[in-house]
């Protein structure tokens, strides 16, 4: 939702300030690569589980709202069909499902801007991206579950083992550790970013 309040603002920013191809670019890289990419990727686990699942569910709804009214300045067409498929998946969400022509522009509170987070999660996916990029340097087959140790300062190794079930389904990891005190193991490819250093 930070991003989401985030993306907003830098395309109602843009189209104000008449900049077309930042509109296009901000809603195609939240769209693609952090919405799709990402949140929906993440999402998969928890709605599995019945507890979980109405707080996804919801989420994903008033983000895909979100993107809808974002994108119809750019893709009217394609906004208008998929509002009304939405409409057909979570009837009556906010009362207007007539079109999104004449659905508000969307607007966030200013709370919901969570740069901490964001940065959190940008860490998270510098290492999922980075694992990957290791399987693919040596041509590890998808299946293969890897064994992952992240070496980092006591707060990101906090960070990381809070979010090892988001990670580890991501990158396709069997064990995951992180803590100062990790070494390398033996013939291990190795990520190294500024705030951490990981051993696959």
């Amino acid at each position: 939702m930070s991003r989401l309040a985030t993306t907003t603002k830098l395309v109602t920013e843009s189209l104000e300030r008449f900049h077309f191809s930042k509109v296009a670019a901000a809603i195609y890289e939240f769209t693609w690569s952090e919405f799709c990419d990402w949140y929906i990727e993440m999402a998969k686990g928890r709605l599995k589980e019945p507890a979980s699942r109405p707080g996804v569910q919801r989420v994903l709804v008033n983000v895909l709202d979100g993107i809808l009214r974002l994108v119809h300045p750019v893709m009217p067409f394609l906004a208008e069909t998929l509002w009304h498929a939405l409409n057909e998946a979570v009837p009556g969400r906010d009362g207007i499902t007539e079109s999104v022509v004449i659905a508000p522009w969307p607007s966030y509170p200013a709370e919901w801007i969570d740069a901490a987070v964001e940065s959190r999660f940008a860490r998270m996916q510098e290492l999922v991206r980075g694992v990957r990029e290791v399987r693919n340097r040596y041509q590890v087959d998808d299946k293969t579950k890897l064994d992952v140790s992240v070496k980092a300062g006591d707060a990101v190794a906090k960070d990381f083992t809070e979010l090892a079930a988001f990670i580890g389904p991501l990158a396709g990891i069997a064990n995951f550790t992180a803590s100062p005190a990790v070494a390398k193991p033996k013939q291990a490819g190795a990520v190294v970013k500024p705030d951490f250093e990981a051993f696959v």
